[in-house]
Order: structure tokens, then C-alpha cells, then sequence
């Protein structure tokens, strides 16, 4: 990722920063320019909320996809269902005039009960393939979503180690005090 390659190249200068500073005569310490220290840290929060950002935006865009899908697989029932209740009306028509006609119509209601069964059937498999779909959209997403931040917690907790690693070697002394 550019932005991990961003923090570790500020990490990295700053390092060398600390690393080449020159040291306080007869001490341990060294003196260090801190407003570019201070501006060091700045790039590096600036460069940390993009990835936060990303998160967000997988995060958003995973509740899109999956309100999206349910819609889709809503608006499928829905269809399937108005598909079975015209069916059904027209079922229930035939029925009727089976009653009053011939055999000749039941003949026709025998044709029209095997085209009810396979509407209902392929209404049912539209509805749990919308609601495979679905499902796998929402397991990838929270997957995506996870490594992104994953990494992002990686990130971070490499960079306060760093931080934390950095502040002891420029005042050693002040660990010590805190314990």
C-alpha cells in the first residue's frame, strides 16, 4: 500500500534523524531540531486518518452492497409472490370454470396446475439464489474488511512501537523515572 510505504519512509527519516544527531558533550543525550521532529510526526498523523478513511469507505460501501442485495432479493420475492398470487387468481379462475365446463377445461387446469408447480418452484429458487448472493457479498465484504483493518492495526501499533522505541532512546532516563 502507498500510504504504508508513506509511514514507514517518515519513520525511517526520523530515525535518521535521531540516529545522526549530535550528541550533548559529556552525556548520553543528544540535541535534536524539534520543530522538525515535530513536523515529522505531523506527515505521519496526516498520512494515518487516510487509512482510517479507507476503512470507513470499506466498511460503508460493504452496508451498500449488502443493502443492495437485500433490496435486490426483496424486490425478487416480490415479484415472485405477485407471479404466485396471479397464478393462484388465475388458478382459482380455472377452477371455476372447470366447474362449468367440459372436460376439455380440465384438460387445460391439469396444463396450468404443472405450470403453477414450476413458477412456485423456479419463484423459490430465485429467492435463495438472491439470498446466496447476498450472503456471499456480506462474507466478503466483512473479510475485506477485516484485513483492511487488520493492517491498519498493524500499522498502527508498529508506528507507536517505534514512537514509544524512539522517545526511550531520546531520554532513556525518563522509563526509568516512570517505573
Amino acid at each position: 500500500m502507498y500510504v504504508d510505504l508513506e509511514i514507514i519512509d517518515k519513520l525511517e527519516e526520523l530515525e535518521y534523524i535521531v540516529a545522526n544527531a549530535k550528541t550533548i558533550p559529556f552525556s548520553n543525550k543528544v540535541g535534536l531540531d524539534q520543530d522538525e521532529i515535530i513536523s515529522l510526526i505531523r506527515d505521519i498523523r496526516a498520512i494515518l486518518p487516510d487509512e482510517l478513511k479507507q476503512a470507513s469507505w470499506v466498511n460503508n460501501e460493504r452496508n451498500k452492497i449488502l443493502n443492495d442485495a437485500k433490496l435486490e432479493a426483496e424486490s425478487i420475492e416480490k415479484q415472485a409472490k405477485k407471479e404466485a398470487k396471479r397464478l393462484k387468481e388465475e388458478y382459482e379462475e380455472k377452477m371455476i370454470s372447470l366447474n362449468e365446463h367440459s372436460e376439455e377445461v380440465l384438460e387445460q387446469y391439469i396444463q396450468t396446475s404443472d405450470t403453477v408447480i414450476l413458477a412456485k418452484e423456479r419463484a423459490e429458487e430465485t429467492v435463495q439464489k438472491a439470498q446466496r448472493y447476498a450472503e456471499e457479498i456480506k462474507r466478503g465484504a466483512i473479510e475485506y474488511a477485516e484485513d483492511v483493518l487488520m493492517s491498519i492495526e498493524e500499522n498502527l501499533q508498529s508506528t507507536l512501537y517505534e514512537i514509544e522505541r524512539n522517545r526511550v532512546e531520546l531520554n532513556p532516563n525518563s522509563k526509568k523515572e516512570s517505573d
